[in-house]
């Protein structure tokens, strides 16, 4: 186990600065909500990313759920 460097919060760090400053990391489940085409999916997948990239063995569970119009 490779230990990763803990967000300013305690938390998982996503590697963007910003997101990591207001939410202190990722903890347990986290909840993305906002109006749509506000780039939600592209910002999940890229803190996804980042966050597997830091540490490889993590899991990770992206779920989407689109409504029609």
């Amino acid at each position: 186990y490779r230990a990763v460097r803990a967000a300013p919060g305690g938390g998982l760090p996503t590697g963007l600065a910003a997101v990591d400053r207001l939410t202190g990391g990722l903890r347990g489940v986290a909840v993305l909500a906002g109006p749509p085409a506000a780039g939600k999916t592209a910002l999940a997948l890229d803190a996804g990313l980042r966050l597997l990239e830091a540490e490889p063995d993590a899991g990770l569970l992206l779920a989407t759920l689109e409504q029609p119009k």
